[in-house]
């Protein structure tokens, strides 16, 4: 797919990445996360108490990165095939991804006529076996859902924390200018 390390949707709109579409979206994770990357000093500096602030900005900035990074590589994780997991879920191919095997057995079940007749016809203890699969597959959703909103609170803490950081900095150098003067 032309352009595909600079298109999300890439990423988005697939629930199975094929190797040539993993490998462009692991190209686009890296331009979204760290395009140009800061470059490290040479290290006979490293040791100078400017070296030391340098080098402690490049872990911040590093650590705030691997925020994006996170979600954005647990988005892989879900497209990408798992062997076997097909075969175990019983369905009609053997290795899929997690997100495939969410959009298997929706449209097997839920969005499917046919399933509506086919229980129709079940016993009670049929039922409650389909009961069962359903119950499962809605706690195991509920995780993803627990997992994916970890994710986007990690993003929104840090993304306030960064926001907190930029406001206060103009204050606290006027605040730090004027305590410097006071105790002159």
């Amino acid at each position: 797919m032309q352009g595909a390390d600079i298109r999300v949707d890439t990423l988005l709109s697939n629930s199975n990445l094929t190797p040539s579409l993993l490998e462009a979206v692991q190209a686009l994770i890296a331009k979204l996360v760290n395009a140009i990357p800061t470059q490290n000093i040479p290290k006979a500096w490293e040791g100078t108490a400017q070296g030391k602030a340098f080098i402690a900005g490049q872990y911040i900035e590093q650590a705030r990165s691997s925020v994006a990074a996170n979600s954005l590589n647990q988005a892989v994780a879900l497209r990408t095939p798992v062997a076997g997991l097909g075969a175990a879920a019983m369905v009609n191919k053997a290795d899929i991804s997690p997100m495939e095997l969410m959009e298997t057995l929706v449209n097997g079940r839920f969005q499917s006529p046919d399933w509506y007749t086919m229980i129709s016809g079940f016993s009670t203890e049929n039922l409650l076996r389909e009961q069962n699969k359903m119950q499962a597959f809605k706690l195991w959703m509920d995780l993803q859902s627990f997992q994916q909103m970890e994710r986007v609170e990690a993003m929104l803490a840090t993304n306030l924390a960064m926001g907190v950081k930029a406001d206060s900095a103009a204050d606290l150098e006027v605040a730090r200018s004027a305590a410097a003067k006071a105790g002159q």
